[in-house]
């Protein structure tokens, strides 16, 4: 987790650590670690949470904040995108869209679309879930999430995008059904 080194930082500049900066620290370990469900969840992750609790975090609030509390617009347009999933190859690929017109429908910004790769992950025998992000009419963010049977930081490569072995992402160009065409082109080249 990029909050780690900072709060190693932090602590060799002597800066004081309250509860606000312990909370920002705590946040940090629990996003990238995807609430402590991934594979970087290790001593070391929970070695600093337990340190940040030691100075005020507040877990709890953490936790409420980020999983509990979305508004009724983002509430709307999950259950319109997870609706559209698609499955490829024996429903080993899973691949969401979020289209421009669906935020500004719904008059929400992309941030609130960060976690909705992980659902179709957690769809059983699906071993590559894809996230894609209408930036432009023929433009697309795209997230990958791997089980671990495939590498989808060289699929994200063959793109000009990376990450590592289980998450990884890119932007691809081109019209919407040829955009999915290439990527699971790529997707089953490495499963």
């Amino acid at each position: 987790a990029a909050c780690i080194p900072v709060f190693d930082l932090i602590c060799q500049m002597g800066v004081e650590i309250d509860s606000d900066i312990a909370n920002c620290i705590l946040l940090g370990i629990v996003t990238d670690t995807g609430n402590f469900s991934h594979n970087n969840a290790d001593k070391i992750a929970f070695g600093y949470a337990s340190k940040a609790l030691e100075y005020g975090a507040d877990l709890n609030l953490i936790t409420l904040n980020l999983y509990k509390s979305q508004s009724k617009q983002r509430v709307k347009l999950y259950l319109d995108v997870m609706n559209g999933m698609r499955f490829y190859e024996d429903d080993k690929i899973a691949i969401i869209t979020v289209f421009k017109k669906q935020l500004e429908d719904l008059e929400l910004t992309s941030d609130v679309t960060e976690d909705f790769v992980d659902y179709p992950l957690s769809v059983a025998g699906v071993e590559v879930a894809v996230s894609l992000l209408q930036t432009k009419e023929e433009l697309f963010k795209v997230s990958f999430r791997s089980k671990g049977m495939a590498d989808v930081n060289l699929i994200a490569e063959e793109f000009g995008g990376g990450g590592h072995k289980l998450a990884s992402g890119c932007v691809v160009a081109g019209i919407y059904e040829e955009v999915i065409e290439k990527i699971i082109r790529a997707i089953t080249i490495n499963i």
